[in-house]
């Protein structure tokens, strides 16, 4: 705590303000390092800034909901993991390549299957067209981050293998077969997680989770992938940057 600057009651910021960001310099600056961190007890934070209770509660407050730390019943103030904030307008994998975390693939399941009426639509395809599906676990970092279920026009995947689908991130198993992603449609909705896919996602009980509803489009608008991503941890985030004309 010896880093962190002491409150000066002649500012007009208020000592709770003042205690936040100070406290929030030096969690974003360590943060990868102290995430799960317990910050120290209320009375030895208010002895060391010389504030009242209510102002150190007020300023933990703040960082709670900047969501820098967490707090756990009876047991403490924690520092939070930083949350992983996925671009939606990016393929995940491409933010992965720049930020160096690790992502892997359990296949749980393949097959040929006649199209039900979503997947239709999502591939403007007829419905009981035929048309491979493919379900696996995405791991990052050792831990599973989401449960994927895919689909292709039977056509189109006839190239692809059980080795692509185990291993390949989406936007490189369609490179693979010289198919070139331009552009995603994506749906976010809450969703809860059925019982099948809990065991996957090593989920003690069913609870909602966001998913995210996708088609992957060519240039020139052919429809090449229709899926549904279920993302069960809880340091992530969607970000959209959109121009308004």
């Amino acid at each position: 705590m010896s880093e962190l600057s002491i409150p000066d009651p002649s500012l007009s910021e208020p000592l709770y303000a003042q205690i936040a960001s100070s406290m929030a310099a030096l969690i974003q600056a360590r943060r990868h390092r102290l995430a799960g961190y317990m910050l120290p007890p209320e009375t030895r934070c208010m002895e060391y800034f010389g504030v009242s209770r209510a102002t150190v509660r007020q300023a933990m407050d703040r960082l709670v909901s900047d969501g820098l730390v967490v707090r756990g019943r009876g047991r403490g103030t924690f520092i939070a993991a930083e949350r992983l904030a996925h671009d939606l307008t990016v393929a995940f994998e491409d933010e992965l390549l720049i930020t160096q975390r690790i992502m892997t693939f359990r296949l749980i399941a393949h097959d040929i299957c006649p199209a039900p009426a979503i997947v239709a639509a999502g591939l403007d395809i007829p419905e009981g067209e035929r048309v491979l599906q493919f379900k696996r676990v995405r791991v990052l970092d050792g831990h599973p981050l989401a449960y994927e279920t895919r689909y292709m026009a039977a056509a189109l995947a006839a190239v692809v293998t059980p080795d692509m689908m185990a291993n390949l991130p989406i936007v490189s198993l369609l490179r693979a077969i010289e198919k070139h992603p331009y552009r995603i449609i994506n749906k976010i909705s809450c969703v809860k997680t059925a019982v099948d896919v809990m065991k996957h996602l090593e989920l003690s009980r069913s609870r909602h989770v966001l998913q995210s509803e996708h088609v992957y489009l060519t240039r020139q608008d052919e429809r090449l992938l229709y899926g549904k991503v279920l993302f069960c941890r809880d340091d992530i985030e969607f970000v959209v940057d959109s121009k308004i004309s």
